[in-house]
Order: structure tokens, then C-alpha cells, then sequence
């Protein structure tokens, strides 16, 4: 946190205040879009969404292929 405070302490007292407004706004949009993404997730996968890491397939596990979901990102 103290490393990116030093960061945008020294874009902002070495930099135009156009270019830290453009970074700015794209790191916004960024947050923003992250957490629609995962706000989306969290709502398609209702209670099967869950931040316990699991490393074994329990009886009660559904895959969720619809919604975001079925959006392949990575592999085939």
C-alpha cells in the first residue's frame, strides 16, 4: 500500500495531470468492470459460489454453464 501511494505521489508531481487523468479513469473502468464480472458470477452461480478452495469433488457439486458461465475464456 505505501509503495502505491509513493507510485501515484510521484505521477502526480512529475507527470502532466492529463496523462494521471487517463490512468485514472482506465483504472476505474477497470475496477468497475472487474466487479460487474464477478458481481455477475456471483449471482449466476448462486450458492455454489463460494471462496473455500475445494481439492476434491464433493456429492452436492453442479457446474454452472449457463449465464457467464458459458463464456469459454481459457482451454478448448
Amino acid at each position: 500500500m505505501l509503495l502505491a501511494c509513493l507510485e501515484y505521489w510521484l505521477e502526480v508531481t512529475f507527470c502532466s495531470i492529463i496523462k494521471v487523468q487517463v490512468i485514472s479513469k482506465a483504472g476505474l473502468a477497470g475496477i468497475v468492470t472487474g466487479e460487474l464480472i464477478r458481481k455477475t458470477a456471483m449471482v449466476t452461480a448462486k450458492h455454489n459460489f463460494t471462496h473455500d478452495v475445494k481439492f476434491e469433488k464433493q456429492q452436492e457439486h453442479v457446474l454452472i454453464t449457463q449465464g457467464i458461465y458459458r463464456l469459454q475464456l481459457c482451454g478448448e
